[in-house]
């Protein structure tokens, strides 16, 4: 099969990333995609077998652009509760970037966990590994959890928010919230205003 060059895949896969988001996974056909795509159907299959490898191609391409993000944050000079905050955002961009609600929201979450569970793993994986980056450069001794740990509930605790039925913003304060009394936690500093809400 042909391969299409990077500016036309990005564009292609940010498109029909839309179009998933609209319309959910079992109600998006070929053509809503190739329409999305801006491509004639047999075009789209050029590139493309089936449905299922569009969503597949489209579910890699967002959560690689997100890891990317988070792993750019994590090397950043930026101060520790910065970089943690930007990691979180860009988690919680993956439930506030596009505007879908009620069950098209959950039955495309469903999808992309079930049908993509391979390429859902591998996101954790970078971006606990771009939190715990953040936390080990910032470790000063003991804490009362490890950076692991701490990691881990940064993490879901940005992905339970993101599917919460708030605003982005209340959700957007939530996760900084998260990371304020996460980093409060971890904290060496015996100042316990180091870290405030």
């Amino acid at each position: 099969m042909p391969v299409l060059d990077e500016t036309r895949r990005e564009r292609v896969l940010g498109a029909v990333v839309a179009c998933f988001a609209r319309y959910g996974y079992r109600r998006t056909s070929m053509d809503l995609l190739a329409q999305a795509a801006d491509m004639s159907r047999p075009a789209l299959y050029q590139y493309f077998r089936n449905k299922e490898e569009v969503f597949r191609a489209a579910v890699d391409w967002s959560l690689d652009r997100t890891a990317r993000h988070a792993e750019g944050a994590a090397c950043s000079t930026a101060p520790t509760e910065e970089r943690v905050r930007a990691i979180l955002d860009a988690v919680l961009d993956l439930y506030t970037g596009n505007p879908v609600t009620g069950e098209h929201f959950h039955e495309l979450l469903d999808e992309v966990y079930s049908r993509t569970a391979d390429l859902w793993a591998a996101f954790e994986k970078r971006t606990l590994a771009a939190l715990r980056a953040v936390l080990d450069s910032d470790a000063k001794g003991p804490a009362d959890i490890s950076t692991e740990d701490a990691a881990i509930v940064l993490f879901y605790g940005a992905k339970g928010i993101g599917i919460e039925a708030r605003s982005v913003q209340t959700r957007v304060e939530h996760v900084h919230q998260l990371a304020t009394l996460v980093l409060r936690g971890l904290s060496r500093d015996t100042h316990p205003d180091k870290y405030r809400l």
